[in-house]
C-alpha cells in the first residue's frame, strides 16, 4: 500500500522519529445501511495496530479504504484543508524554484506486485 511504503521510506522514518513500524492496516470503524440504497462505511488506517493515521467514509468498503489511505497520505505529506493557495500577483511572486524538481512515480516508491484487497476487511470485520 502506498501509505505503508511511504512510512517505511527512510527519509520519512527519520523525519517522523519512527524507530520501528510494524504494519499499516485498514479497519472498518462504522457502517450503516449495507443493504439500503445509500450505504456508508467508515474505514480507519492504523499504524502499529494502535495509532489512527487516517479515516474516511465511502459508499463501498473499497472506496472508504482508498479515501482513508488518501487522507493518511495527505497528513503524512503535510497537506491540509487550511493550506493557502495564492492567486493573482501573489502567485506570480511565489518562489517556485523549490517545486521545480520532477515528480516521482508511485511505481518507484511502492513495493512490486502490491495489490490492495478489501476482501481482508470484509472477512475480518
Amino acid at each position: 500500500m502506498v501509505v505503508s511504503d511511504s512510512l517505511h521510506e527512510s527519509g520519512v522514518r527519520e523525519r517522523l522519529n519512527l524507530t520501528f513500524l510494524s504494519e499499516i492496516e485498514p479497519r472498518l470503524l462504522r457502517s450503516s445501511g449495507p443493504v439500503s440504497a445509500q450505504p456508508v462505511y467508515v474505514v480507519g488506517i492504523y499504524k502499529d495496530k494502535t495509532e489512527l493515521v487516517g479515516q474516511s467514509a465511502g459508499e463501498t468498503l473499497e472506496i472508504a479504504v482508498d479515501m482513508a489511505a488518501r487522507e493518511a497520505l495527505l497528513r503524512l505529506w503535510g497537506i491540509t484543508a487550511d493550506r493557502v493557495f495564492f492567486f493573482g500577483k501573489k502567485a506570480e511572486e511565489a518562489p517556485l524554484e523549490q517545486f521545480s524538481k520532477p515528480n516521482y512515480s508511485l511505481k518507484e516508491r511502492c513495493r512490486p506486485r502490491y495489490v490492495w484487497n478489501c476482501h481482508y476487511i470484509s472477512q475480518h470485520c
